[in-house]
This record gives C-alpha cells, sequence and structure tokens, in this order.
C-alpha cells in the first residue's frame, strides 16, 4: 500500500501487505482516528500460476480485510508457504496434439470448473489443482465429471451441463495445462499444491 501526496504525486509512506490489491479502498473514522481499509486478494480463479516473486505465491491468495491508520506499524504476515523442492515430474498421460479441442476446453474450464478449481495454492480450500492429476484419476476423468463418482467427496455431477465430447475437450485442456505447467518449471521447480489427487 502506497501513500502519495495528493498534489505533488510524492511518495508518503508504503507497506507491505502480502498480498495483491485490487478493490477499491475505503476511509472511515473512529473516534477521530481515521482508518483505511481494503479487501486483498487477487480476485477469482482463473487458473494462472503465481509465478515466484509474488505475494500470493509466497503467502496465498486468501482474501483478507487489512485496515491501515497512521502510526499502525507493519502489516503482520501470514507464514510463507512451505513447497516442495523435490523435482517436478512430467505428467501421468501423453500431450494431446488438439488445439481446438483445448481451446474449446479452456472456455468450458472458465465456464465450469475454475470456481472451485482455480489451480492455484494457499487457499485453504483442499480443492484438488487439476494440473496434478494421477493417472488413476485421468483414466477416470469422464466418469468423475459426468457420472459424479467422486460425489462423495464434493465433486458432483456435470451431466446436466456438459456432454461427453465437451468433457474430452475440458480434459484436453487441462491435459495441456499439466504440460505448461511443467515446462514452466523447468522441470526442476516444484508444483504449487503437492497435496492434490
Amino acid at each position: 500500500m502506497v501513500a502519495l501526496d495528493a498534489s505533488t504525486g510524492e511518495e508518503l509512506h508504503r507497506v507491505y501487505v502480502g498480498l495483491s490489491m485490487m478493490a477499491a479502498p475505503m476511509t472511515y473514522a473512529v473516534d477521530g482516528q481515521q482508518y483505511i481499509a481494503i479487501l486483498t486478494g487477487t480476485g477469482g480463479g482463473n487458473g494462472n500460476d503465481y509465478a515466484p516473486g509474488m505475494a500470493a505465491y509466497d503467502y496465498g491468495n486468501a482474501g483478507r480485510l487489512i485496515s491501515f491508520k497512521l502510526g499502525g506499524g507493519q502489516v503482520p504476515l501470514r507464514p510463507k508457504i512451505a513447497r516442495n523442492e523435490d523435482a517436478v515430474t512430467a505428467p501421468p498421460v501423453a500431450r494431446l496434439d488438439a488445439a481446438e479441442a483445448i481451446n474449446r476446453g479452456e472456455v468450458l474450464y472458465r465456464r465450469n470448473c475454475a470456481k472451485c478449481h482455480s489451480n492455484i495454492d494457499g487457499r485453504g480450500s483442499g480443492i484438488p489443482d487439476l494440473r496434478l492429476m494421477s493417472a488413476d484419476i485421468h483414466t477416470a476423468f469422464n466418469q468423475i465429471v459426468l457420472e459424479g463418482t467422486l460425489a462423495e467427496r464434493g465433486m458432483g455431477s456435470f451431466a446436466d451441463l456438459l456432454t461427453a465430447d465437451e468433457v474430452n475437450d475440458l480434459h484436453a485442456y487441462l491435459i495441456e495445462e499439466a504440460w505448461r505447467h511443467f515446462e514452466r518449471a523447468g522441470g526442476t521447480g516444484e508444483w504449487h499444491q503437492s497435496n492434490a489427487q
């Protein structure tokens, strides 16, 4: 959070909050003391990675309301996310040469899946990063999505929203995302969520 002089643009103060700020700040006063509050977090799940060096990569992206006042001191930061430094292994399924299906699948993913499966770590939700699916989950993908075979774990059937062909396109997109994620890590980085199923 940076405070600037409204007349000159000069920087007056800077506070590191450990999260991105996209919401509009607001101000209020209590007993004559002025506060500025802002809801932090990077917003909706779009499936993009948070790169090393970004606050959301280091501390997660769980929303947090932060309030500032003059003389208030530093903002306490959340603990940094512990990351698995083991080498990244290649996805357990072959990459597909299916650009049109991948493009259609991306639209379907954003429309139907991204709200829950944002494919980032640190939200505390326990919802799997779909780039990290195991070979068994890839094999059962259509049954999971269309038949609700993991309904007891919260993943109900999408048969009323998606056709079998659309699920194939969605799966093609997720396979491509898994390979892109692997390549961005150079094959030696860390997955962003080590406990995905």
